[in-house]
């Protein structure tokens, strides 16, 4: 009879200690993670896979169609670079007819293989092979709306030449875990979120020109 006492109270004993490791966990969480909203990186790292380069949605949307209908791609570039927006020589835009991704109409060093989170990055990674050029990639929809034009240009290339100069302060290359931080979506204050705040101010410009 002792000895099952015993047992029963070692087992209530490591239930009390398993729900206070919870609960510790869910106060590190609210204390810590929450306020940064890095909660869901603890799946990347789990999975040791951390894809780059990707652009949550604009907060400017919907945007208005062009009354005379879409551009051209030299037409589009043409237009950014009328609104001040620079874009390097070193990097080519293309616009996609057969855009399969749905959680984004733009995206720069898009690679099938995925990098893990303490992999380190190298600025000169984001250049094509063949071309020697940065490619930024955008769903030729947009074409069909100036001010999507705009707006999307806008935060690609911000996020761009400010990563540009992020990696020459890190001599070259920085960890991946590093530039997810720097480009992930919901982390506040980052460079994705003041790109769309860049690209909100040239989208609002064109409003009140009008």
């Amino acid at each position: 009879m002792n000895l099952f006492i015993q047992f029963k109270n070692l087992g209530d004993m490591l239930k009390a200690c398993f729900k206070r490791v919870k609960e510790i966990q869910e106060r590190f969480y609210l204390i810590f993670l929450k306020p940064l909203n890095l909660w869901p990186l603890k799946h990347a790292l789990k999975q040791k896979k951390v894809a780059l380069g990707t652009a949550q949605y604009p907060r400017m949307a919907p945007y208005a169609p062009n009354v005379n209908g879409p551009r051209t791609a030299s037409d589009a570039i043409a237009l950014a670079k009328s609104k001040g927006i620079e874009i390097p020589y070193d990097i080519y835009i293309g616009f996609m007819k057969k855009w399969i991704r749905k959680d984004a109409d733009a995206e720069y060093f898009y690679r099938k293989d995925e990098f893990d989170p303490d992999d380190w990055i190298k600025w000169s990674d984001f250049y094509h092979d063949k071309t020697g050029k940065i490619p930024v990639r955008f769903n030729a929809k947009l074409l069909e709306s100036d001010e999507a034009i705009i707006a999307h240009i806008a935060h690609e290339m911000h996020e761009l030449n400010a990563l540009r100069r992020l990696f020459e302060e890190e001599s070259g290359k920085m960890p991946a875990r590093k530039l997810m931080r720097h480009i992930g979506q919901g982390i506040p204050k980052n460079l994705h979120d003041q790109a769309w705040e860049v690209a909100d101010k040239v989208v609002r410009a064109m409003r009140e020109e009008q």
